[in-house]
């Protein structure tokens, strides 16, 4: 007996610098995956990408995902049917690493897409937004050259708020505070209205997402512009720029 802990323990110890080592040799990246309502999607698949290879997991039924890997640079690429892809670009994870990233996906079932280019030269009598919704998709694309200013305005009286959506470099920002001083909340559901050139767009909830540039308009969203009048119950605007 006398010689058998001395074996226990050195056996102990070796494992346990094993898996010291394994942990200082790899990381660990882990999130959940929400949709636009804030509900957990179970089943999406997640591809990590180093360049070197591909590393696939399913969140479960939680929405969660986590992943052990080696360190390099990835990229994450989230997917689920019904879906937009959503993506992570590219960061560097290192040995004995916890990092974790939160993701939001966006029903997608668009075959089409609109622009809204701010130099546009159509007539005025069209729109330059190219409603009415013939799509419940618009990519909303800005030239390098200069930011693309766009009101914003939350809230069902207009003297509550105002903000603006403009773009610095390639990040996004979003600002404003309500009138008693409050600044509000990226993903708040707030009414929103959005002014462009000769036309409106007014929806009874809106969720603005900086990380994928995507503003989400439920409820009843009108659209108002060169004399006419739509309305549908979704609405999703895509702020992307446009390379010269």
């Amino acid at each position: 007996m006398v010689k058998i802990f001395p074996l226990v323990f050195f056996l102990l110890s070796l494992l346990s610098s094993i898996l010291n080592v394994s942990a200082q040799d790899g990381g660990v990246i882990k999130g959940v995956v929400r949709d636009a309502t804030g509900a957990v999607v179970p089943n999406a698949s997640i591809a990590f990408s180093d360049g070197a290879g591909v590393k696939t997991s399913l969140t479960n039924e939680y929405g969660e995902f986590i992943a052990n890997l080696r360190p390099s640079n990835y990229t994450i690429k989230v997917s689920r049917l019904g879906f937009c892809d959503s993506t992570r670009p590219i960061f560097e994870l290192t040995g004995n690493e916890l990092v974790e990233f939160d993701f939001i996906l966006i029903p997608c079932s668009i075959k089409n897409v609109t622009e809204y280019d701010r130099n546009s030269k159509r007539s005025s009598e069209k729109s330059v937004i190219g409603g009415p919704f013939e799509e419940k998709l618009w990519n909303i694309c800005a030239d390098t050259a200069k930011p693309f200013p766009m009101l914003i305005r939350y809230g069902k009286a207009l003297e509550n708020s105002v903000g603006s959506i403009e773009y610095r470099g390639f990040t996004t920002s979003i600002a404003g505070t309500y009138a008693d001083g409050r600044a509000f909340a990226a993903n708040s559901e707030l009414p929103v209205t959005l002014y462009f050139k000769h036309e409106t767009v007014t929806a009874e909830r809106g969720w603005f997402f900086p990380k994928e540039n995507r503003l989400i308009l439920r409820g009843k969203v009108t659209w108002k512009g060169s004399g006419q009048l739509d309305q549908i119950e979704e609405l999703q605007v895509i702020f992307c720029r446009k390379d010269p």
